[in-house]
């Protein structure tokens, strides 16, 4: 079971997952007010904790706040609650924007930016994953042991 999902890079920002399917071995089996239990959790607690420590620990320097406001935390849900089908996770992404240009890769170390520079330390998106996640699985497995 992976902590979380990965990085990925494909819609121009900087983005990182936690797949509550890898964390609970599946939501197969699992009723719909189990589902309906554990998206409630990832909005209501879960996205909100996660969003608040990314603003808290990044490691930059703020100068106008749109980088920290940019960081995004969403929760995704596939497929059909009624069926086995169902998918949830918990996507956390960088929006910033300067005058066109999309810097939130460049904080998080995959864009080498206008210096060259390619940062060596964790970005706040992988580093939020790798210290929050054991956290937010626990939550998810408190919350459908209620239901097994």
């Amino acid at each position: 079971m992976s902590e979380y999902a990965g990085r990925s890079y494909g819609k121009g920002y900087a983005n990182v997952r936690i797949d509550a399917d890898d964390a609970i071995s599946g939501l197969e089996g699992f009723s719909v007010t189990a589902k309906k239990a554990l998206k409630s959790y990832l909005e209501e607690e879960a996205a909100p904790m996660l969003r608040d420590y990314m603003q808290n620990n990044h490691g930059w320097q703020n100068r106008t706040y749109t980088a920290e406001v940019g960081l995004t935390v969403d929760v995704v849900s596939e497929g059909n609650m009624k069926r086995d089908d169902y998918s949830l996770h918990v996507e956390m992404y960088h929006t910033a924007k300067h005058n066109g240009y999309e810097y939130g890769r460049y904080l998080e170390g995959i864009d080498p930016g206008k210096n060259g520079v390619i940062r060596t330390d964790l970005g706040v998106l992988e580093k939020t994953a790798r210290l929050q996640s054991p956290i937010v699985v626990n939550g998810m497995k408190n919350v459908l042991e209620r239901y097994s």
